[in-house]
């Protein structure tokens, strides 16, 4: 099922706290799935922010409204090139101990999945999702390359999307399932005109957004950055 019908979209204000602190405009939307309102999803936007440009968040609340067998959820980053450069074969899975500092965006050409995240790397730049689950349900998470069909992207023929997938399973009225998905993408043409990057391109993936949802503690007992919500 896909988006059934939605409320209206709410916009606020998000810091991130950091060396230098920034605001950063949200925006949140109520929708839901079926017809009969049996599961309401509430999602919030954060796009890039100056303290991490590579990624944009998506922050998923999932409730039912009665108890549910089993829930299951897709969620994509971007579609990117699925050839090699010099061959046009698929891209390869390589393990994670090939992906390290001396890889430039651009001209490595692979696929790394870890235990909650994927990366996909290839001529055209870098497309990557992560995620953090928050849930009282038991739940599962899968990531894996999605092969759409030939000739479904503008920019490429054949592509690849990042993509995790959860199973819930027993979700009951009282439990909270919250999905954080943080989606990493840079071009490497983009990447070209930004010379002089102090940082690799892994330490840029691994330098990933730490979202905080509840109330926020005294920020000097914080030695991270962080962007609350």
């Amino acid at each position: 099922a896909g988006k059934y019908k939605c409320g209206d979209i709410t916009y606020r204000t998000a810091v991130v706290h950091g060396k230098a602190n920034e605001e950063v405009v949200l925006a949140t939307v109520e929708w839901f799935l079926w017809a009969d309102r049996s599961v309401t999803v509430t999602t919030t936007l954060l796009p890039p922010t100056y303290r991490w440009p590579d990624w944009h968040v998506r922050v998923h609340h999932i409730k039912a409204a009665g108890p549910l067998s089993r829930l299951f959820t897709a969620e994509g980053g971007f579609a990117i090139n699925s050839r090699q450069q010099r061959n046009t074969r698929n891209l390869l899975e390589m393990a994670d101990d090939d992906f390290d500092d001396t890889c430039e965006l651009g001209q490595e050409e692979m696929i790394i999945i870890g235990a909650n995240s994927l990366l996909i790397l290839g001529e055209s730049g870098a497309s990557g999702i992560s995620a953090d689950v928050i849930s009282s349900a038991p739940m599962s998470t899968k990531f894996s390359p999605l092969k759409p069909e030939a000739n479904t992207n503008i920019m490429t023929q054949r592509s690849l999307i990042p993509m995790i997938e959860s199973n819930i399973i027993s979700l009951g009225q009282t439990d909270d399932v919250v999905i954080v998905t943080k989606v990493f993408a840079i071009s490497s043409n983009a990447y070209l005109v930004r010379s002089g990057q102090a940082r690799s391109l892994k330490q840029r993936w691994a330098d990933q957004p730490s979202i905080r949802l509840m109330d926020t503690p005294d920020q000097t007992q914080i030695s991270e950055d962080f962007i609350s919500l």
